[in-house]
């Protein structure tokens, strides 16, 4: 049982860095990874990357993120009627540079755009984690129970 626990965890991947943009869905932050191939349309129509139909305030296709002529992630407004806004600034007709932590917010939603997903820990950080936790008494059960929450089937049911 240890020996799945350890090669669980010793599992390292990596993925190349990737634009994404940070949206409150209820309660959960979500993350959507921007494609560096196309715009990536946030709209009310049905063909937008990005469906916001339930706000009153958002145009069909209202603004969008795409690689600019410098290879960099900018943000353009499609002609909104009620603006797209860049750290509280409206963005007129120009295609303006992305950085990372721009809000951008379109009727009452907001986004947060950052250059690169945030890199995972290590197998030495995990190990060390795993090692101060037991230090600190921690049995096997309750380590289980922090990674994976409550999908550990209980063999007493």
């Amino acid at each position: 049982m240890f020996r799945l626990f350890f090669l669980l965890i010793s599992r390292k991947t990596r993925s190349p860095p990737m634009s994404f943009i940070q949206y409150q869905d209820g309660p959960l932050n979500k993350y959507l990874t921007i494609s560096e191939n196309k715009m990536l349309v946030f709209g009310r129509e049905i063909h937008c990357d990005f469906q916001m139909t339930l706000d009153p305030l958002i145009s069909r296709e209202h603004f969008g993120i795409e690689k600019d002529d410098n290879g960099r992630m900018s943000v353009i407004d499609l002609g909104s009627t009620n603006g797209t806004f860049l750290n509280d600034k409206r963005l007129e007709n120009d295609i303006v540079p992305l950085h990372d932590g721009d809000n951008i917010r379109a009727g009452s939603q907001n986004f947060i755009y950052y250059e690169q997903m945030p890199s995972r820990k290590g197998t030495q950080e995990i190990f060390d984690e795993i090692s101060d936790s037991v230090n600190q008494g921690k049995g096997f059960k309750t380590m289980m129970h922090e990674i994976l929450g409550d999908k550990i089937p209980d063999k007493r049911s």
